[in-house]
């Protein structure tokens, strides 16, 4: 297995004032099916360029012109939103063609302004096109998105969101990945397979992290707590998604969901809906009643989650009423 990987890389400094208009923009594109989570589309498009069949022929479709690609991908997004286009303008920041199968040579593409960021894979299929929407919040280059990772020819797609969800301007660069390949143009979850990657990328950083920022954060202080929860909430992450310890972390989330503090009673519903076991769903109908009303509503959905079921406004504001003043 090839380990060479590409450098994590750091989150960018934002502005408070950025920093509430980008929280604004993750309301208003996570109810937008196309930037978060894996979501599969399938549309009919026509590109106005030849759509490269060959890795031979991979060079030279990589110096499409940007107006024919740009042209391409915002009929692909209007396609999927079933006509009406993207909700927000999206900037197109990279696009590169690779091949990620034996029959699959895909385009892949980064867009977003600054934050979020999002990651489509968009492969040819009979009759149209086949689009995978994927999270890129690490932000950095498409390189580093495409890797073959396993030396045999063909690039693994490596998706990135933050591990304890997007805090603002003061989000830690702590990141989770997911590994995908691709089979008749649609993405299969193969994570497992490179633990190699996960040593190197997640729990390496993980220990740098501890050594050059926690010190200086000073003992004991509620910033120093968090940040340490965040960081054994991704290694509880690492036991279950790569090394198949699924119950893992489910004593830290009883601790977390006692704490006094939401940032708390967060990690623990995050961590909760990833255990499938009743001891889970005990906890999150406590987290339910939360003062929070942000814990509660994560709670909630967390619950309709385990029920196979989605979670309504009307459940969310009935169960989860903002403080009175």
């Amino acid at each position: 297995m090839s380990t060479q990987y590409a450098p994590t890389s750091k989150l960018a400094v934002e502005s408070p004032k950025f920093a509430l208009r980008t929280l604004l923009i993750v309301v208003l594109l996570a109810s937008c099916s196309n930037v978060f989570g894996q979501q599969v589309s399938h549309v009919r498009v026509r590109p106005a360029f030849p759509w490269p069949k060959t890795q031979d022929e991979l060079a030279s479709a990589n110096r499409t012109p940007s107006p024919q690609l740009e042209a391409f991908l915002n009929g692909v997004w209007k396609a999927r939103e079933g006509g009406s286009g993207p909700v927000e303008s999206l900037r197109i920041n990279e696009v590169r063609f690779a091949q990620l199968g034996r029959e699959e040579i895909c385009m892949a593409v980064t867009f977003g302004s600054r934050f979020p960021w999002g990651l489509d894979i968009v492969c040819p299929e009979r009759g149209g096109f086949v689009v995978t929407g994927l999270l890129d919040e690490r932000m950095g280059l498409l390189a580093s998105d495409l890797v073959d990772l396993d030396g045999d020819g063909f690039d693994e797609v490596i998706s990135s969101e933050f591990a304890a969800g997007y805090q603002g301007a003061s989000t830690p660069p702590l990141y989770w990945y997911t590994i995908y390949s691709f089979k008749d143009g649609l993405p299969h979850d193969v994570s497992p397979q490179f633990r190699d990657f996960y040593t190197t990328e997640v729990l390496g950083w993980l220990d740098r992290l501890e050594r050059l920022v926690l010190p200086p954060l000073g003992s004991g202080s509620e910033r120093n707590d968090y940040l340490e929860a965040q960081i054994v909430f991704t290694r509880l992450r690492y036991q279950r998604k790569i090394l198949g310890q699924h119950k893992a972390g489910l004593v830290e989330a009883r601790e977390w969901a006692g704490s006094a503090t939401a940032d708390m009673q967060e990690l623990a519903v995050l961590t909760l809906r990833e255990i499938n076991d009743p001891a889970s769903l005990e906890l999150l109908r406590k987290l339910a009643t939360s003062k929070n009303q942000g814990v509660c509503r994560s709670a909630v959905g967390a619950i309709a989650d385990f029920e196979h079921r989605d979670v309504t406004g009307q459940e969310l504001e009935s169960k989860c009423k903002a403080p009175a003043h």
